[in-house]
């Protein structure tokens, strides 16, 4: 899994998703009811050429959320 951690020493998810996509915008805004930290990187709309995603993540679909260990 992939994160970082903000300057409070909290770790900050990475989340692969998509404006367009109503699963992304559940995660988003439940991660914020919870006052999670995170950052939103933006993928293709065509699941082919997601392959920087797929790549750091091992996925294909979205959403998906990334912490380091």
């Amino acid at each position: 899994m992939r994160g970082r951690r903000n300057g409070d020493d909290r770790f900050v998810l990475t989340l692969y998703q998509a404006e367009w996509c109503p699963h992304s915008h559940r995660v988003r805004q439940r991660l914020t009811e919870l006052g999670l930290d995170f950052m939103a990187r933006q993928v293709p709309v065509d699941p082919a050429e997601r392959t920087d995603m797929e790549r750091a993540t091992g996925q294909r679909s979205i959403p998906t959320i990334v912490l380091d260990d």
